[in-house]
């Protein structure tokens, strides 16, 4: 699809910090934002680029936000439960991650737009996938029980940034995905605590996020200060405990935490899921505390969705 102005401006500011990041040459699902003399004509005064680049410069060939899938699995059996679609913006052959265009996307305006591509092309892809359309093993806990033939389902967890919270697109956005078959209680936002905390419209928009039937993550829990009280006032379903706490796992002041984390979500009936496993030591440690579902490296990349779920049940 052609850049609207919100993206072109998006993308103009990505362009400009482009060599600063790495590069990444796998397969992808990839959204088309514009031709190449559209994109290239937005580059900024002083970035160097001219009509003959240097050979040492990536071709700037148009932006294409790429969605891959990280897995949420079962720690005990390895098995896929959910996935996570992760946005990448893609220009010139380089590969950025959200931290490098989520901020100027979001000042921009363009946020609304591109986050709502991102959240109806993984819906689609899970739909074509027939991951997502079956409601008999996959209920509002997030649980799966076996299959009767059949691929098993997946639940898809999107991030929403926080200027997302803010007027009607993405409620619309939800709106018309529950008319396309998808089940729901499948589909699980994932918001900060930073991105509610004394914001009486985002805290209005994830009440009715929950009420139109999807799923509510408070991801990168027990970094805020006011998580425990945000817990009383939303509409929580997962919490997801942030990598920082996973990280100085097996120490003892971690574990000490993260077993007061997974008590929490047992009495409030949320399921718990541990992100940023790395290594063996953390997973020990989850294990042996409890944690049913986790999420990191050690565990699976992200990846295209072939990749991803053809590792359920395996």
């Amino acid at each position: 699809m052609r850049l609207s102005d919100p993206c072109r401006q998006t993308c103009t500011l990505m362009y400009t910090n482009v060599y600063a990041a790495g590069s990444y040459h796998g397969p992808a699902h990839r959204l088309r934002l514009g031709e190449e003399s559209e994109v290239a004509a937005m580059a900024p005064p002083g970035t160097g680029r001219s009509s003959h680049p240097r050979s040492d410069e990536p071709e700037l060939d148009g932006g294409s936000l790429v969605v891959h899938y990280q897995p949420i699995v079962e720690l005990a059996s390895r098995d896929v439960r959910l996935v996570e679609a992760l946005a990448r913006l893609e220009v010139g052959g380089v590969l950025l991650a959200p931290e490098h265009w989520v901020p100027s996307a979001e000042r921009s305006g363009a946020i609304d737009e591109m986050g709502c591509t991102v959240l109806r092309v993984a819906v689609e892809e899970l739909l074509d996938d027939g991951r997502v359309t079956r409601s008999d093993n996959l209920g509002s806990s997030g649980r799966c029980t076996e299959s009767r033939g059949g691929p098993r389902p997946l639940g898809l967890s999107v991030n929403v940034a926080p200027r997302q919270l803010h007027g009607r697109s993405l409620l619309e956005c939800v709106e018309q995905l529950g008319e396309s078959g998808i089940v729901m209680e499948r589909l699980c936002l994932e918001i900060t605590e930073s991105a509610i905390v004394e914001d009486a419209c985002a805290m209005q928009t994830v009440h009715a996020l929950r009420r139109l039937g999807c799923r509510i993550a408070m991801d990168d829990f027990g970094t805020g200060y006011s998580s425990l009280h945000a817990l009383t006032e939303l509409p929580i379903d997962v919490l997801k405990i942030d990598r920082r706490l996973v990280s100085r796992l097996p120490g003892a002041k971690a574990r000490a935490v993260l077993a007061f984390v997974l008590e929490l979500g047992r009495a409030l009936g949320m399921d718990v899921v541990a992100e940023g496993v790395e290594t063996p030591g953390q997973l020990d440690a989850l294990l042996e505390l409890g944690c049913r579902l986790g999420q990191g490296y050690l565990l699976g990349p992200p990846a295209p969705l072939a990749h991803t779920a053809g590792r359920v049940c395996g």
